[in-house]
């Protein structure tokens, strides 16, 4: 419930978070759902959207390999916050994983296209 709070309030405010970039959407978001997200939830989210934000700072699209870098960089600022690791039973036991899969198919993707 408290994660669908904080989502709740960004699609409410819309209108006032950044498009600009992929970055300051990202960094705009993470502040609303820190914000409103309740518990730990916001804090937590909040830095894996910022984390996000700070990687896609004036980028416009992303290609695979630059999702995979983001992505890490969300993982890496969630572990930051909260010290959690692979295997402590937090959103992370899935994050991780997928964040993996991200960069072997971004790496597998540059060797098939030769990228």
């Amino acid at each position: 419930m408290s994660v669908a709070k904080g989502f709740k309030q960004l699609k409410a405010d819309w209108e006032e978070v950044s498009k600009e970039c992929i970055g300051e959407f990202l960094s705009d978001s993470g502040m609303i759902i820190t914000e409103y997200c309740g518990g730990a939830s916001g804090p937590i989210w909040g830095s894996a959207f910022r984390g996000a934000g700070k990687y896609a700072k004036g980028k416009q699209e992303l290609n695979l390999s630059e999702f995979a870098e983001l992505m890490k960089s969300a993982v890496d600022a969630v572990q930051k916050r909260g010290k959690a690791k692979l295997g402590d039973k937090t959103l992370l036991d899935a994050v991780i994983p997928a964040t993996m899969s991200l960069k072997t198919s971004s790496e597998l993707e540059k060797k098939l296209f030769k990228l």
